[in-house]
């Protein structure tokens, strides 16, 4: 969609979702002045909730402890890039590297010049907070609804053993994770721990007063139609019983809201093509 822009004179504006990272490939195509922030999540959550969205007992025929039990480091990973420490292999580690710590306190390293932000996910409101002061956004930006969340009856439990496993088999995963969890303690402290709780009754303030001018209703997936409707039945989705569109683009479900996101950029780049002068 970059090249086929009228004149090849469009600039993106954000590089985001979902992306093997390769800092140097995104630089090429990203401004210079392009600011870079990613988020964290405690490994072995991140790795059921992984197994229960994607790889799942129906699609491999293994519960989360066979897999644990049967599928090391060397097999190929789950449609070819899904499996043990899905945060290393998105910031960059190598299949071979799986169970190379020199690697991955490498990848660390590299992260850590990379990324001016890592957010983490249990410690959500602090993060968003951080977030605003760090893309110089106003608290109202960074309002959010939590969803595409597993419903806990599909979620799959997971034997002590599997557990002790995992924290092993996930060594890459928890050394990104410790380090930048630590660095999030040291950037809230810089913030002010005073003034962070004050910020963060701040935003859940606006967030209660969003709730209130929408009526957002939450619903499961199967009472779900349109663009509220996820894709997976085992999550859960919002309407928005009042507010009208700006209510509602809150409760547009993810791959939908991407999809009107790329038919809006391809409008413009249409009218762009027709527009521009010919040589």
């Amino acid at each position: 969609m970059v090249q086929s822009s009228p004149l090849n004179k469009v600039t993106p504006n954000i590089f985001a979702v979902h992306s093997k990272w390769d800092y140097e490939e995104v630089k090429k195509t990203m401004p210079e002045d392009t600011s870079f922030f990613t988020i964290v999540r405690e490994p072995t959550a991140l790795f059921q909730s992984l197994f229960d969205f994607t790889m799942r007992e129906d699609v491999l025929g293994l519960t989360l402890d066979q897999y644990v039990k049967q599928v090391g480091f060397a097999q190929d990973r789950s449609f070819g890039y899904l499996g043990y420490n899905q945060m290393s292999w998105d910031f960059g580690m190598s299949l071979e590297d799986m169970d190379n710590l020199t690697a991955a306190h490498e990848l660390v390293r590299h992260a850590d010049a990379q990324f001016g932000l890592v957010l983490v996910a249990e410690r959500m409101d602090e993060s968003l907070v951080l977030l605003a002061k760090y893309m110089c956004w106003e608290l109202r930006d960074v309002l959010v609804l939590r969803v595409n969340s597993l419903r806990d009856e599909f979620k799959s439990s997971i034997s002590e053993e599997s557990r002790q496993a995992l924290q092993q088999r996930l060594a890459p995963d928890y050394l990104l994770y410790n380090h930048f969890l630590e660095k999030f303690d040291q950037q809230v402290e810089a913030f002010g721990r005073r003034r962070m709780a004050a910020e963060v009754a701040r935003l859940r303030e606006l967030m209660a007063l969003l709730v209130s001018k929408c009526n957002f209703v939450r619903k499961e997936a199967s009472g779900l139609t349109g663009r509220q409707k996820p894709r997976s039945y085992k999550v859960d989705g919002f309407v928005a019983a009042r507010g009208g569109e700006a209510c509602g683009l809150f409760t547009i479900a993810n791959p939908i809201y991407l999809d009107l996101l790329k038919e809006k950029q391809r409008r413009e780049l249409l009218n762009g093509t027709q527009q521009a002068p010919s040589r």
